[in-house]
């Protein structure tokens, strides 16, 4: 079953005028492995996501729908939190642990804090 990911690619591909083998040859990638991400039994790494907006130069909103399109496909998240330190690990594992229960509310007011931390 293609994904949001696997049909943004496509889009790219076919406003290149582009097989999927012209495409995965411009990436350095196998044929195979692009089918794969674009069916969902692969998962898109972030270094091939940038790969593919540096390559077909896409525009900021081209490259924002296909973070979008990523994001959607993606079923889990990783953090690596190696070198972390021990207050800000404990914050992740928490944070992971009680993400369901968390309500509306409260994720707007996370993601205020975040997005405060930006701006800095």
């Amino acid at each position: 079953m293609i994904t949001a990911i696997g049909k943004a690619l496509r889009r790219i591909r076919l406003e290149k005028d582009e097989y999927l083998k012209d495409m995965a040859d411009k990436l350095g990638v196998s044929s195979s492995y692009l089918s794969a991400i674009e069916n969902g039994k692969r998962r898109l790494t972030s270094h091939l996501l940038e790969k593919i907006k540096k390559t077909y130069r896409l525009s900021p909103e081209q490259a924002e729908e296909l973070d979008r399109a990523s994001l959607e496909t993606q079923e889990r998240v990783y953090v690596d939190i190696n070198g972390m330190s021990e207050s800000k690990k404990t914050l992740a594992m928490a944070f992971a642990r009680d993400f369901e229960g968390i309500s509306e509310e409260q994720m707007r007011r996370i993601r205020d804090i975040l997005e405060e931390g930006d701006d800095k």
